[in-house]
């Protein structure tokens, strides 16, 4: 039997109730989109490309594009939580989320290092996300 993973979420980034969720559904949902995200990320990657031709600068268009980035439900991949806190962590789910964002022209490389390894769970290289889920066990 395959133990599901249990993570929790927020509706928006400055809110702290939580709710549980299986990790594999979610990182189904990432990668389709969603039906009720999908719009929101579509104009928040537009927001991204309109302020980077404008003015070439990615931490200003990175800050410009923040406030829309707050409204886009978040995932606490280390584990299930009774909020939004540090110290209310349930249960750890056994993953660890690293951010690749800002990685300088190095994500393809970042990236093929982390798919040969074996704990690397799930990869996402995407805009305004990149980030990969690693698994305290080792998946072969």
């Amino acid at each position: 039997m395959i133990k599901r993973i249990l993570v929790s979420t927020v509706p928006f980034a400055l809110s702290i109730e939580t709710r549980d969720y299986d990790a594999e559904k979610l990182i189904e949902v990432i990668r389709t989109g969603g039906k009720d995200v999908r719009g929101r990320v579509e104009q928040l990657r537009e927001t991204l490309q309109r302020e980077l031709t404008s003015h070439g600068d990615p931490k200003r268009a990175k800050q410009t594009a923040g406030e829309l980035k707050k409204q886009l439900p978040g995932v606490m991949w280390s584990g299930t939580f009774t909020e939004r806190k540090t110290d209310a962590l349930v249960n750890h789910s056994g993953l660890l989320c690293a951010d690749l964002d800002s990685l300088n022209g190095t994500l393809a490389d970042v990236r093929g290092k982390l798919s040969d390894s074996p704990y690397l769970w799930a990869i996402r290289q995407g805009t305004p996300e990149a980030f990969a889920l690693l698994s305290s066990t080792c998946a072969s």
